[in-house]
C-alpha cells in the first residue's frame, strides 16, 4: 500500500467525520435526540482524530522514505 493513498484515505476519514459532525449532527438533532447526537459527536470526533493521525503518519514516513531513495 503506497504512502499517497494512506495519506488520501486519512483525508477522507477526516472530511466525512468533519461532514457528519458539522452538517448532519445538526439536521438529526430535532429527529435523534440530544443522547443520540452527542454519541454521533463522539464517534466523529474518533474518526477526525484517527484521520488526521493516519494522514499526519503517512505524510512524515512517505517525506523521510522518499528522502532515502535514489532518484
Amino acid at each position: 500500500m503506497s504512502w499517497e493513498f494512506m495519506r488520501d484515505l486519512g483525508l477522507v476519514i477526516f472530511a466525512a467525520g468533519a461532514l457528519v459532525a458539522f452538517g448532519l449532527s445538526r439536521i438529526l438533532h430535532r429527529q435523534l435526540g440530544t443522547a443520540s447526537v452527542a454519541l454521533m459527536a463522539t464517534i466523529d470526533d474518533a474518526m477526525m482524530l484517527a484521520g488526521a493521525c493516519l494522514a499526519a503518519t503517512a505524510m512524515i514516513i512517505g517525506y523521510f522514505i522518499s528522502a532515502d531513495s535514489p532518484s
